[in-house]
């Protein structure tokens, strides 16, 4: 079974962050995109002497027409000036729902539709995007090892 861990219900405080966001067309295109951005957010924050406070995150808004923005992110200390696309922003504070997810990113479906029967069952209705917080990646295991902390802000 992907969900490795209870899915729960949590208070959680704003969280700052540093992110870069753009549009894909596709879910090809994703792996490319966020390892390029981590490579950015990494770079910037060793220029800064900052360090992350979690694992690095992605989060995916889908477009109209039927593309994707997906912003990929490091949580931080405090607030931090952005740099050229770099931006500094924050993940909402307030009640979410987090869960573990073991496996490769494109078999997630029926995980994200159990945690959406699971807020249904008990009223709780999505605030913001789901974000998925990466563990560990494809450089360092084979896709069916992969881990995902999956966070939604809820009400």
């Amino acid at each position: 079974m992907p969900r490795i861990s209870a899915i729960a219900l949590f208070a959680i405080p704003e969280q700052n962050t540093l992110s870069v966001s753009r549009y894909c067309k596709s879910p090809e295109q994703f792996p490319a995109f966020i390892g390029e951005s981590f490579g950015q957010l990494g770079k910037y924050l060793s220029e800064l002497d900052e360090l992350m406070t979690d694992f690095p995150y992605v989060a995916f808004d889908r477009e109209p027409d039927g593309g994707f923005t997906v912003e990929a992110g490091f949580t931080v200390p405090r607030l931090l000036p952005g740099k050229d696309a770099i931006k500094s922003g924050a993940i909402t504070g307030g009640k979410a729902v987090m869960c573990m997810y073991q496996g490769s990113y494109g078999d997630m479906k029926p995980f994200y539709k159990e945690l959406q029967a699971w807020c249904d069952a008990r009223g709780l209705r999505q605030k913001s995007r789901m974000y998925e917080f990466y563990y560990n990646g494809p450089d360092e295991v084979q896709p069916e090892q992969f881990l995902t902390r999956v966070l939604v802000t809820v009400e």
